[in-house]
């Protein structure tokens, strides 16, 4: 996971070796207390789309600043303040080939598995549905 810098540069790494030449959508979500300037000046500009979103944790970054602090570095920004909304957007975005990436905090992983898990997260109805 992508919620230090070190991590952050595993992930690029990780890209750049698997998944260059494809649309990345990236949801990100940090914490008060990360370095979030460092973080997401490596992740974001690799991502063709990133949606900024909320952990539901009390520090938790709100979009609205997470927004201001990281406006530099995404070439695309949503902010949608709810992980699931976040990440169904990523999904109606996406097109076959594409690949969406849920990062930045270990909590907002937990918030969309939960979601997942019940059902508050759909694939679209059919594969390439989105061509």
């Amino acid at each position: 996971m992508a919620h230090n810098p070190a991590g952050a540069k595993e992930l690029v790494k990780f890209w750049n070796e698997n998944f260059a030449g494809r649309k990345i959508i990236l949801v990100y979500g940090a914490m008060r207390d990360k370095a979030v300037d460092e973080i997401t000046g490596l992740l974001f500009p690799r991502a063709s789309t990133v949606i900024l979103t909320e952990p539901r944790q009390p520090r938790a970054i709100s979009v609205a600043v997470l927004a201001e602090m990281t406006a530099d570095f995404a070439p695309r920004a949503i902010a949608i303040s709810d992980p699931a909304k976040a990440v169904q957007h990523a999904i109606e975005l996406a097109r076959l080939g594409d690949a969406i990436f849920v990062t930045g905090s270990l909590y907002l992983v937990g918030d969309v598995r939960d979601d997942w898990a019940k059902g508050k997260i759909a694939l679209a109805s059919e594969p390439g549905a989105h061509d």
